[in-house]
């Protein structure tokens, strides 16, 4: 992507969720990296940075929509051999995960669909209890930025297991790329994604821009995922009066994708982790919930690196 082209792209993603974008200059973008062009691919782009090649680590929204032929091209293009669905049961019933010849989907279940047992601070496993919802009218509340937090906390808490398999995945060498996704490729993708780009030594300007990319790669597919969470088109979710779906507070705000929202959950790590992690890091937050929480070694995270070609600049 091309310096000369980020001003225009950033504009592009900071319009509201409600406002259609120009199709062809989201033809274009989509076009290139790192988003990759397969029919019916939501939201899907290779996760890159200085420091991260691309083709390495990809993320997308849900591959339902991909229709059975042009499936192949996960493997044959992309060399994608591992899939991680971080969804909940209920959405994998709606929209089944693809079945791909030479490529293995993973599913774990979240603390929403099974019972997990997780080591307390004393090494003894303790049942992780599902974490309360944030509610939406707390996104209207200042820049919501509280809200996204407690939201980004709480995937830590349902997914971190999860998290912590396709980090181990990665770390013992996996065979080809790896994709994970959820439905719109947003958040409980967007903090996993954050999560392994701050692990990549990314600067966060640039942790902060890819996430902003959500909003351009479901442009296509925004009435399908207005459908999924409302049961209506965006026109009739943005309807005028108290009726529409978007006018109750904080739905609208809950829909927005900003970078302030991903750097506010960076920070809470830093609070929350960063006395466990090493100072000399960027992302003290995330090195000690890397360690602390997950349990790895230092020489993991440097496994990992070498696996992925991470080159710190």
């Amino acid at each position: 992507m091309t310096t000369e082209a980020i001003p225009s792209l950033l504009s592009l993603c900071s319009r509201s969720v409600t406002d259609a974008l120009p199709s062809l200059q989201v033809a274009t973008y989509l076009n290139k990296e790192p988003f990759i062009s397969i029919p019916g691919g939501i939201n899907i782009r290779s996760l890159a940075s200085p420091t991260l090649p691309s083709g390495r680590i990809f993320r997308s929204g849900t591959l339902a929509q991909i229709p059975a032929p042009m499936l192949p091209q996960l493997l044959t293009t992309y060399n994608i051999r591992t899939i991680y669905d971080l969804r909940r049961a209920d959405e994998r019933k709606t929209a089944p995960s693809p079945i791909i010849d030479g490529v293995e989907t993973v599913w774990i279940p979240s603390t929403i669909d099974g019972t997990i047992y997780w080591p307390d601070q004393n090494g003894v496993p303790r049942k992780k209890e599902t974490p309360t919802a944030v509610p939406t009218a707390a996104f209207a509340d200042g820049d919501g930025i509280n809200a996204w937090t407690s939201t980004y906390r709480n995937i830590l808490d349902t997914h971190g297991h999860i998290f912590k398999a396709i980090l181990e995945k990665i770390r013992d060498g996996v065979e080809g790329a790896v994709l994970f996704h959820c439905t719109a490729g947003r958040d409980r993708t967007g903090v996993l994604a954050a999560l392994l780009l701050a692990l990549c030594h990314t600067p966060r300007a640039i942790i902060a821009r890819e996430h902003l990319l959500t909003r351009i790669g479901i442009e296509p597919y925004r009435d399908y995922l207005f459908q999924h969470f409302f049961g209506m088109s965006v026109q009739n979710a943005a309807g005028l009066g108290t009726e529409g779906a978007l006018a109750k507070p904080g739905v609208l705000e809950m829909c927005e994708t900003r970078e302030a929202s991903i750097l506010g959950f960076l920070d809470w790590m830093d609070e929350t982790w960063g006395d466990a992690g090493d100072h000399g890091d960027a992302y003290p937050g995330v090195h000690g919930w890397f360690v602390k929480e997950l349990g790895f070694e230092e020489s993991d995270r440097e496994t990992i690196e070498a696996r992925l070609g991470v080159e710190r600049v």
